[in-house]
């Protein structure tokens, strides 16, 4: 009898460490692999124009944000940036005039010139978004009419 007792203490134990190990192993791909412990943002912009006196425009983006991820959302900066694209930059008008590719080797994109930059400094726990919440953030820009062409 103390036999079976004893075999069934090392089944016992044996089946917790295969548990453990097993759980382990769960843990590491779920948090580690898929990155679950990181926030993750869904970002739509919204843009509205509209033409004001004195040859400018208001350029009104709305920033709507969905947290996809698992754990709350709590950045202390944000910034958004309105970069001119047309009229082009000066500094590769040359590039284009000769017909040639303004787009660094190695790069992908041209690192278009940032015309205004907005920014949001929060507090700790100011902006928040909970997993599977939404928020928004407005920002306005006033720029000249002459600027065509804009990218954020």
């Amino acid at each position: 009898m103390e036999d079976w007792i004893d075999i069934v203490g090392i089944i016992r134990s044996a089946v917790t460490s295969i548990g453990i190990i097993i759980a382990g192993i769960w843990a590491y791909f779920l948090f580690v692999r898929q990155r679950l412990s990181y926030p993750r943002l869904n970002i739509e912009l919204f843009v509205q124009d509209a033409h004001l006196p004195e040859n400018t425009r208001l350029v009104h983006v709305q920033a709507n944000l969905k947290n996809i991820g698992t754990t709350i959302v709590s950045p202390d900066y944000a910034e958004m940036r309105l970069r001119k694209i047309v009229p082009v930059p000066d500094d590769i008008l040359p590039a284009l005039r000769k017909g040639f590719d303004p787009v660094p080797e190695r790069k992908s994109e041209y690192e278009w010139p940032a015309f205004v930059t907005r920014e949001w400094k929060f507090d700790s726990n100011e902006f928040e978004i909970e997993p599977s919440e939404k928020d928004s953030l407005h920002v306005d820009f006033i720029i000249p009419n002459e600027i065509s062409v804009i990218e954020f």
